[in-house]
């Protein structure tokens, strides 16, 4: 016997002990789940009733190497292991590989970032991971706790896009009233940093838009292609989530139009402000011009300067400055009437 490749077995076996699972539910016949033990050793993945949802930390390096030791293969490893992130939905060799955007989250609040939820089903296992906490798919694990039912896989992917969609209207709900405080600040003449606020509105309502185009694309087309080869247990209702989705996406459209049309109206305003301050500076240069031109031609001090003998002779240079003044004050104030 090869004593390396023995080792190597040995080697295999040790990690996948050390493993642990994010989460493990074994749903009964009636769709209830009880949480399991978070150990990897020995996970039966042949569940004899029911179905099994096994989520992971992609980012576990333990994990990795459990994976890929796993029994499911090296094709199931490769996927949720990889690195693409473009959404996804097929079927291949009796699985179905699936990867969904999702909003990231941590243990202080939400943040606006995003992650990948990837997984792979059969009709009585799902495995499902993640490389940072998803709040989405979080939402649905506290549905299960509160005692949710899932009969079938189909309905549990069918909840976590449903609080996708949810976190979604909760973002365009935020946007919106934003947006009109922003939009009551810039009709009153009170100055503040809406330009920036709204670069980071229409930032935030950008990036939602991506997720939920990609989203869209995704169960129209599984609404489409009515061949695709989907086990009963996993075909979820495409026409219901697509048409939730495209409200939702055309609500944030429509956030985005108001945000740029409002931006435009900032900059205007920004405009005209800078504009009164170029006209006020160019009065004010108008003004102190000639005084300056006279006071920097008296004050050169070289020989052969008027009024230098002159015992009046600052008062004299006092005259000469001011004395272009009266003139150019009547000729402002003929212009401001107009």
């Amino acid at each position: 016997m090869d004593t390396r490749a023995t080792a190597s077995t040995s080697n295999a076996g040790a990690i996948s002990c050390d493993a642990e699972a994010v989460w493990i539910y074994r749903f009964d016949e009636h769709g209830r789940g009880s949480a399991g033990d978070l150990s990897l050793r020995d996970i039966d993945l042949t569940p004899t009733t029911g179905w099994l949802w096994l989520h992971l930390d992609l980012a576990d390096i333990r994990v990795q190497r459990w994976l890929n030791n796993a029994p499911t293969g090296k094709q199931v490893a490769t996927f949720l292991l990889g690195s693409d992130t473009h959404q996804q939905l097929r079927v291949a060799q009796g699985y179905v590989f699936g990867a969904l955007t999702d909003r990231a989250h941590e243990l202080s609040g939400t943040l606006d970032e995003f992650g990948q939820l990837r997984f792979v089903a059969t009709e009585q296992i799902l495995i499902s991971g993640r490389r940072n906490a998803l709040q989405g798919v979080d939402a649905a694990r506290r549905q299960v706790d509160r005692g949710g039912t899932f009969p079938a896989i189909a309905s549990l992917l069918e909840a976590i896009v449903e609080q996708i969609a949810e976190a979604g209207e909760r973002i365009h709900e935020e946007c919106s009233a934003e947006l009109d405080e922003i939009e009551d600040l810039v009709l009153s003449d009170e100055e503040g940093d809406e330009r920036r606020r709204v670069a980071l509105l229409r930032r935030r309502c950008v990036r939602l838009h991506r997720q939920l185009t990609g989203l869209r694309a995704l169960f129209h087309r599984l609404e489409r292609e009515t061949t695709i080869a989907l086990p009963a247990s996993l075909r979820v209702e495409a026409a219901r989530l697509a048409q939730r989705l495209d409200g939702l996406d055309q609500a944030i459209v429509s956030i985005l139009e108001r945000a740029r049309s409002l931006q435009d109206e900032i900059a205007a305003k920004q405009a005209e402000l800078t504009n009164k301050h170029l006209h006020t500076l160019s009065v004010l240069t108008i003004i102190f011009l000639p005084p300056s031109l006279v006071a920097g031609i008296f004050g050169m001090n070289t020989k052969g300067l008027p009024l230098t003998e002159d015992d009046s002779g600052f008062w004299w240079s006092l005259l000469i400055c001011f004395l272009p003044l009266v003139p150019i004050l009547w000729g402002l104030r003929r212009m401001l009437r107009r």
